[in-house]
């Protein structure tokens, strides 16, 4: 694109499933993804109203350099037994994934042109010319274990029973005086119950 209006995006993806057979009732399963993202771009744009009877324009312009990786795994292992004749099914897993961003914005100051001479120039945004500048970087955890145990009591009947904890982490990381830095830490609990 042009110099004063431009963006790309590069991102690369990379998934992996994995299965192995424990004997003729039980499995292990495992599945991974990793992201890289990458997005940049950078515009001129028009920040004040253009005077009546005049071609004259004071702009200004913005840039985004926004960069991101993810990782993430799940893993569980499955199977059938059966206890006293009554025929049943386990799932044992955990979960994890991590983000981590490292964002900047930037806004410029564009030199006094004329909107009607055709014949103008764009030049790309000059880095003397740095209004703003912003650095916002982050980090997020985020894993758990989960487990469900469902048993036919009868032909009918079934017992489920499974439950879910996860935790989590944000850890905001201040690089600028405008992006101020913080951590938050929680915890999240489910129980499911009967069913027929």
């Amino acid at each position: 694109g042009a110099d004063w209006n431009d963006a790309s995006r590069r991102e690369t993806q990379i998934f992996l499933n994995l299965e192995q057979k424990l004997g003729a009732d039980w499995a292990f399963k495992f599945a991974g993804t990793h992201i890289n993202e990458n997005w940049d771009s950078m515009a001129l744009a028009q920040f004040q109203p253009i005077p009546v009877g005049t071609g004259i324009s004071d702009d200004g312009g913005n840039s985004y350099d926004s960069n991101g990786k993810n990782v993430g795994f799940d893993a569980n292992l499955n199977g059938k037994l059966n206890t006293l004749g009554i025929s049943s099914e386990i799932l044992i897993g955990v979960n994890y994934s991590r983000q981590n961003r490292n964002d900047f914005y930037k806004s410029y100051y564009y030199p006094i042109w004329d909107i009607f001479d055709h014949n103008f120039e764009f030049s790309k945004l000059n880095e003397d010319e740095i209004i703003t500048a912003l650095n916002a970087r982050s980090r997020i955890f985020q894993y758990g274990v989960y487990g469900m145990l469902r048993s036919h009591l009868t032909r009918d009947i079934t017992l489920i029973f499974g439950g879910r904890v996860s935790w989590y982490n944000y850890r905001n990381i201040a690089s600028t005086a405008n992006v101020p830095a913080g951590t938050q830490n929680g915890q999240t609990f489910r129980l499911n119950g009967l069913g027929m």
